[in-house]
């Protein structure tokens, strides 16, 4: 079923299914459902987002999109909101179409600005995303996650230079609308990086306390032996010393 998916219409489909197979009506003795609300009667599917998603689907394949469907975000798989958002910059003007022949009007996809945030929302939800998954996995050690965090640290302060320089060289949506012919306020989204890094650094405090203890880890053999508890300097000392283990190390 493509379009409508009231209780109706799913009644009718399953009535048609069971006459093309030639059941016979007086065995069919009960119907086994999900329990679903929308199975049961309960909601009108015609106003539902179902609904909604079907016709936007069907509209997609009507007008020959390049993309067949918009993506579902949902909580359980949050790492998806950066390609969801890709997905509806992409669809912008389709979706733009699609509510207008709904009779409803969406005034923010002719605003270029609103459309600027939404590129650079996607450019920057997408480099969440590479940090979030670099940061998940079995088996990470902590000072790789501590490298990874470090790193986009210092990638957030190049992106604030680079922003207030109008070099979109990392931010590839917001190029592409820049190209188009669309303004762009480099100070305004270097502020809004700003903003993020000293949130991200806040968030992280407890995390870049402990640098010197995740680069005993990482390196011991150029550790100052001095930065160290002193309940490890005695066995740090006979470490670096060891030249067959720093051999091995190298």
């Amino acid at each position: 079923m493509h379009d409508r998916t009231i209780a109706n219409d799913i009644f009718q489909q399953l009535c048609d299914a069971i006459e093309r197979a030639g059941l016979p009506w007086n065995r069919l003795v009960g119907i086994t459902t999900d329990g679903a609300p929308s199975m049961t009667g309960k909601k009108n599917l015609d106003w539902s987002r179902s609904l909604q998603h079907s016709q936007f689907r069907a509209f997609l394949e009507e007008i020959e999109s390049t993309y067949g469907d918009v993506l579902y975000f949902t909580e359980v798989r949050w790492l998806s909101r950066g390609n969801v958002l890709k997905r509806f910059f992409d669809l912008r003007a389709e979706v733009k179409r699609f509510m207008e022949d709904g009779r409803m009007d969406v005034p923010e996809f002719d605003d270029p600005k609103w459309v600027m945030d939404l590129a650079f929302l996607v450019d920057i939800t997408q480099e969440l995303n590479i940090l979030n998954l670099k940061l998940q996995g079995p088996g990470q050690l902590i000072t790789a996650a501590y490298e990874s965090v470090k790193a986009f640290s210092t990638k957030l302060r190049l992106w604030k230079t680079q922003l207030s320089a109008k070099n979109l060289s990392h931010f590839t949506t917001c190029r592409s609308l820049v190209e188009e012919g669309s303004a762009f306020s480099g100070d305004e989204y270097a502020s809004a990086i700003d903003n993020l890094l000293e949130e991200f650094d806040q968030h992280f405090a407890d995390f870049k306390s402990h640098s010197d203890t995740f680069q005993l880890f990482a390196d011991s053999f150029s550790t100052d032996v001095e930065s160290v508890p002193s309940v490890l300097q005695m066995e740090l000392i006979d470490l670096q010393c060891n030249s067959e283990l720093k051999t091995k190390f190298r």
